[in-house]
């Protein structure tokens, strides 16, 4: 293989370093030691590596037999006459003895049809598709569907084989010239890993069985960067559209997905989400609720679990959208295209290109990427807001459980109970929503909260100083409540208080409590979703830098809304300085249903799909809650 690099410009002017991958000598070998095993045989110009198919030549759809039939008077099927017609009970016994010999017989008649059937090949077609196969992985990915198909026939090869073979060998002598292509002219902070999973229900004809296609790419809007392609004939057969399309999915999300986000977060300084897409959209919504009744049979047939792919958009770690099929790259390796226009401009969307439709394939880049980034992502469901829980009166019960809302207690009104927790009042000036200023009140009952307590060493490499994590927190293996959470339950109910009334429909399930602390540049890879962070004491210098949000110092009191999934980091400062930051922690969905009631009775917001099936926490008064003495901190 040789790589080819070259500076081209683009259509908008700029530059762009184009990469060629190149095999056009070993495709060459592979063509002539096909022809050394067919000598006299010629190649003809096609245009697609298939030949045509037909479902109406499938086994299964084939009639049962020929002849009479005989019908039956309860479920009204029809059955051959002469095997389903009995005159008594040893009779039928008989012909069931006669069914089983006659299956042995069968199946030995068709060993025998296929020695009669073999194909010119089938000593040496292992050989000459393997070979191929190695430059397909490489650099041609096109031909992975159709090397594939014949690799599962090895055992049985016949005359058909040979022909598609023939085919397959006679494509490839057409475009030997062709090459995999990748240009970049973007920024690393401006890319960003795109993942397509697709499928071909019952696109085998033989079988039935549909066909796994994944493709990973890096783009950006002026790059286009292939990773991978995957062409993988399912285990057994689906029985829609839908189930073969969460099959490729979740094919998609644990084979390429996952692994590949511990690559691309450490190699994007930016730390960026994969991008999913999709062609099915009742596939996409079994994702997004994570239910699906029609389909409770897959944990045992394809052994894929509709939960786990609803945890990983739960996750924040993905973006789900849908895309249309048009352009959609996996085709190449789920289809078995006979339209030439249509081959073609599948082939092109994987950057496998003859020379001259490499400048056609990046002019056309710019509209891709476009398309993809207008496309809405598939939204998570929102919460409504909390309604107060009323507690129980006398002898009395709590309201039924539908009737019930997992949220902390409204706040009391106006001069009501003896010390209210004070709300967050709105930043004056220029309206905005993502920043907002903590009452005089709320931040001197916080502050001396924070500083009547003695705050362990940090855990966290980049954030050297004191401080911990209360809520839900992570040891590297699940997710637990942070050991510091019970000791400073009444700092966590203002916190939480002052978040809720700034915002009533936002998530969190941790506050991370920070002391004289100067965090390097870093991310927060374990958020979902966005946080809050506010500063308190008495200090200089100390800006909160992020430069995505284009966020430049906190003023003290102050509560910005921003992703901690991008980087940021904070100035030298002198004084005494706290900071707060609160988000969601994607271990949330390891707490069990008694960790869960009691982060609700702390206030906290969690997310719906942190926990099934949730205790029913008691209603939590805000009323009485009073300054706790050192002595108690």
């Amino acid at each position: 293989m040789s790589i080819r690099d070259r500076t081209i410009t683009l259509a908008d002017g700029t530059k762009a370093v184009l990469f060629k991958y190149e095999m056009e000598n070993f495709m060459r070998s592979c063509v002539e030691k096909y022809l050394a095993h067919v000598p006299g045989l010629r190649l003809r110009a096609v245009e697609t590596p298939f030949l045509p198919e037909d479902q109406n030549q499938s086994p299964q759809s084939a009639p049962c037999a020929h002849g009479p039939v005989t019908e039956c008077p309860w479920c009204y099927n029809t059955f051959e006459d002469a095997k389903h017609t009995f005159k008594d009970r040893q009779a039928h016994d008989t012909k069931v003895s006669e069914r089983k010999k006659g299956v042995q017989a069968k199946i030995a008649q068709q060993k025998l049809d296929d020695e009669k059937d073999k194909g010119r090949l089938a000593p040496s077609a292992a050989s000459i598709v393997m070979k191929i196969l190695y430059g397909a992985r490489f650099v041609r990915m096109d031909l992975l569907r159709m090397i594939g198909f014949l690799a599962c026939a090895f055992t049985r090869w016949t005359s058909d084989c040979d022909k598609r073979l023939h085919r397959l060998v006679s494509y490839l002598d057409h475009t030997v010239t062709a090459v995999q292509c990748g240009w970049i002219a973007d920024p690393l902070t401006s890319l960003q890993p795109t993942l397509y999973a697709d499928a071909d229900f019952a696109g085998c004809v033989l079988t039935q069985r549909s066909t796994t296609g994944v493709y990973l790419v890096i783009r950006g809007p002026r790059t286009c960067w292939p990773i991978l392609g995957i062409s993988k004939r399912q285990g057994c057969v689906s029985n829609s559209t839908p189930e073969a399309e969460l099959v490729a999915t979740s094919h998609a999300l644990r084979m390429v997905g996952c692994p590949g986000l511990e690559l691309w977060q450490n190699l994007l300084p930016h730390a960026p989400k994969i991008r999913f897409l999709e062609d099915n959209q009742a596939m996409l919504q079994c994702v997004k609720t994570g239910r699906n009744p029609t389909m409770r049979h897959l944990p045992r047939t394809h052994r894929v679990q509709v939960g786990w792919i609803h945890e990983r958009y739960r996750s924040g770690q993905f973006i789900f959208a849908h895309e249309s099929g048009e352009r959609m790259p996996p085709d190449v390796f789920t289809k078995m295209f006979a339209d030439k226009d249509k081959w073609i401009t599948a082939r092109q969307l994987i950057n496998i290109v003859l020379p001259h439709e490499i400048k056609k394939v990046i002019d056309e880049n710019k509209a891709i990427y476009e398309g993809i980034q207008a496309k809405p992502s598939l939204a998570a469901e929102v919460q409504q807001p909390p309604a107060a829980m009323p507690a129980p009166s006398g002898g009395g019960t709590h309201p039924s459980p539908t009737s019930l809302s997992f949220a902390p207690e409204a706040g009391p009104k106006a001069g009501e109970g003896d010390n209210p927790l004070p709300e967050a009042a709105p930043a004056k000036g220029k309206h905005n929503n993502n920043v907002h200023t903590l009452k005089k009140e709320t931040y001197d009952l916080t502050l001396k909260l924070l500083q009547q307590t003695k705050w362990p060493t940090s855990a966290r490499r980049k954030v050297p100083g004191r401080g911990t994590c209360v809520g839900v927190t992570y040891d590297g293996k699940k997710g637990f409540i942070g050991p510091y959470t019970r000791k400073v339950e009444q700092l966590v109910r203002v916190i939480n208080n002052s978040v809720f009334n700034i915002e009533p429909t936002f998530e969190w399930s941790s506050i991370q409590i920070n002391h004289n602390t100067i965090s390097a540049k870093h991310t927060d890879r374990n958020n979902m979703g966005p946080s809050y962070t506010f500063t308190l004491g008495d200090y200089s210098g100390g800006d909160l830098i992020v430069p995505s949000a284009g966020i430049r110092g906190v003023k003290p009191g102050t509560l910005i809304k921003f992703d901690g999934t991008k980087i940021h980091w904070s100035t030298p400062f002198k004084g005494e300085r706290f900071s707060v930051v609160v988000f969601c922690h994607d271990q949330v969905v390891d707490i069990d249903a008694e960790e869960y009631a009691y982060l609700r009775s702390l206030g906290f917001r969690l997310p719906c799909g942190a926990q099934a099936t949730p205790a029913i926490p008691h209603p939590v008064s805000y009323t009485h809650l009073t300054l706790p003495t050192n002595r108690e901190v």
